[in-house]
C-alpha cells in the first residue's frame, strides 16, 4: 500500500474513531469550558457582563448565556463550529511522522482551534445580543465555512510542512 493510500485510510479510520469519543465524552466538557471563557470575556467585550445560564437545559452543541446588561438569555448553537476538532485530529494523527510530533501537533492544533472557537462564539454572541440578524447569518456562514472547513486543513498543511524534514512535499514519499 502506498504512503498516500495508507494516510487516507488511517485518516478515515481515525476520524471514525475520534468522532464518537468527541461527541459523547468530550464535547460537553469542551463546550462548558468554551462557554465559561466567552462569558468571562464579556466584561471587556460589547455584550457586557455575562455568565453561563443554568436556567435553560440546552441541547447538545448549544451554550446558554445570561447577559446581564441586556437582561436576556441567549442560546448559541456552536455544534457546527466546534466539530472541526475531529478532522484536525484525524489529519494530524494520520500523518506519517513520529508519534511525539503527532502528539504535540495535536495539542497545538486543538489549542489554536479552541482560540478560534472562542473568537467565533464571542462574535456570534455579540451580534445576537444587539439583535442584528442579517449580520448574524453572514457571520455564521463565515465561521462555518472558514472555521469548520479551512482551519483543520490549513493548520495541518503548515504543521506537516514544519514537522517533516524536506517539508510538505516529502509527506507522501517513501523516504523518512
Amino acid at each position: 500500500m502506498s504512503v498516500r493510500n495508507k494516510f487516507i485510510l488511517t485518516g478515515i479510520v481515525a476520524a471514525l474513531m475520534i468522532f464518537p469519543i468527541w461527541r459523547f465524552a468530550i464535547q460537553g466538557v469542551y463546550l462548558h469550558l468554551l462557554g465559561w471563557i466567552v462569558a468571562a470575556m464579556g466584561s471587556f467585550l460589547p455584550y457586557g457582563k455575562s455568565a453561563l445560564s443554568t436556567r435553560f437545559a440546552t441541547s447538545a452543541g448549544e451554550i446558554a448565556f445570561d447577559l446581564f446588561d441586556f437582561r436576556s438569555t441567549i442560546v448559541v448553537d456552536v455544534s457546527s463550529i466546534v466539530t472541526n476538532i475531529v478532522p484536525l485530529l484525524a489529519l494530524v494523527l494520520a500523518t506519517p511522522v513520529a508519534w511525539k510530533k503527532r502528539f504535540f501537533g495535536a495539542i497545538i492544533g486543538v489549542g489554536i482551534a479552541f482560540l478560534s472557537h472562542v473568537f467565533a462564539t464571542s462574535l456570534i454572541l455579540w451580534w445576537r445580543a444587539v439583535s442584528d440578524t442579517g449580520l448574524i447569518e453572514s457571520l455564521k456562514v463565515f465561521t462555518d465555512g472558514v472555521l469548520v472547513a479551512a482551519l483543520p486543513l490549513l493548520y495541518w498543511a503548515v504543521w506537516a510542512d514544519l514537522s517533516r524534514k524536506g517539508g510538505f512535499k516529502t509527506i507522501f514519499s517513501n523516504r523518512k
